[in-house]
Formats: structure tokens, C-alpha cells, sequence
């Protein structure tokens, strides 16, 4: 189907969930972007939890990775 399409707005400013001015953000700051995996996935997964679920859900889950 090649008909176009209007998109929706979104409901929600796309900036209110990890503000400028917040610990995530800084936290953000202080990581390398400047290529792909370079920043530490741990640390930003964690940063995109608390950032889109916030402070007062559980924690992220832990992966473990067991191997023989």
C-alpha cells in the first residue's frame, strides 16, 4: 500500500522523560558515543530504565549469561 499517511502527534513531550537537568542526563554526558558500542551497555541500559520506567518502579532486570 503506497497511499500516504498522516502521522500521529505524539501524546507526550518526547523531552519529559529524561530532562537535561537529571541524573540520567548526566549520566549520559559522561558517556562515548562517538562510535557504536563504545559506551558501556550495562550502565546505559540502566540509564534508559530509570529514564522511560523512573525512580520508583523495581530495579532493571539482571541478565546472566551461563555457558559450558
Amino acid at each position: 500500500n503506497s497511499a500516504p499517511y498522516a502521522a500521529a502527534p505524539p501524546n507526550i513531550p518526547l523531552d519529559a522523560r529524561n530532562p537535561s537537568q537529571s541524573a540520567t542526563a548526566e549520566r549520559s554526558r559522561k558517556m562515548n558515543f562517538d562510535r557504536e558500542d563504545a559506551a558501556n551497555e550495562d550502565e546505559l541500559n540502566d540509564i534508559l530504565w530509570i529514564a522511560i520506567k523512573g525512580g520508583t518502579q523495581p530495579p532493571a532486570p539482571v541478565r546472566s549469561f551461563f555457558s559450558r
